[in-house]
């Protein structure tokens, strides 16, 4: 048996898998909603969704790993705290995992036309969000510009989900809905040139994507080719610069 094969087998394994994990978060889920151990009921669901993740990935169902990354953010957000869940979170929980119900069906079928499935994210995306536009920071959250960055975000009202990693990011941006990126020029995986350039070629007509690089050089003509949006220096005038184009973003929507 090739390796090819082996993988395949390995893939398909996977794909059959998928129903009977989310059976089990669907069981997590209507205990926290009944209050019935919610702590550790609320870890099991997000060590489940960070699994699925990870194992989609590895098996290149990229698709599935934006709908788990997605999911991970609101469970994060919508449901940690017993005493303060959002409104409507176990609803919204259910819908995640409805779509990743018919994300497996298409990939048992081969079928790799994803745009109902996007669109379906996008909208929830939509619902769940409280905040005017919705944006992806790519830096380290340890980093004094990306703290910067997401005092930015949260004065503009925009979402910040922050990607510490080029290539994760890119494989967000290529399946889920966001108004704007900001990335380094630094990142240690993917470039920031490189990630706009990839999304330039990747981006389906009508998308509206706006690209912000922010980048300590000073030189800006190796920029010309990949034309991002915004080219902003990390300087004393980073923060209003970047509030600048932020605005301007969401005034164009």
């Amino acid at each position: 048996m090739s390796s090819e094969d082996i993988l395949n087998q390995l893939k398909a394994t996977y794909l059959a898998g998928v129903p009977a994990h989310l059976e089990e978060m669907e069981q997590y889920i209507l205990a926290m909603e009944e209050g019935v151990q919610y702590k550790e009921n609320f870890e099991a669901l997000y060590r489940k969704a960070h699994s699925l993740k990870g194992s989609g990935g590895t098996y290149g169902f990229s698709i599935i790993t934006s709908i788990c990354h997605q999911m991970e953010d609101y469970i994060s957000a919508a449901m940690q705290d017993s005493d303060n869940v959002q409104k409507n979170a176990f609803d919204n929980i259910f819908k995640y995992i409805d779509i990743l119900k018919d994300t497996q069906s298409l990939l048992l079928n081969n079928n790799d036309d994803f745009k109902d499935i996007e669109n379906r994210l996008k909208l929830l995306k939509d619902k769940v969000l409280t905040q005017e536009i919705n944006g992806l920071l790519v830096a380290s959250s340890n980093n004094m510009y990306s703290q910067i960055c997401k005092q930015v975000f949260e004065q503009a009202n925009a979402h910040c989900t922050i990607s510490e990693s080029g290539l994760n990011a890119l494989q967000r941006l290529l399946h889920e809905h966001f108004d704007f990126v900001v990335t380094s020029r630094e990142n240690s995986d993917l470039s920031g040139p490189a990630l706009i350039a990839a999304l330039k070629v990747g981006q389906r007509k009508g998308d509206k994507l706006k690209t912000i690089l922010t980048t300590s050089g000073t030189n800006e003509e190796n920029c010309e080719s990949i034309k991002p949006d915004y080219v902003i220096l990390k300087n004393k005038s980073f923060g209003g610069n970047l509030a600048k184009a932020i605005e301007e973003i969401k005034n164009s929507i």
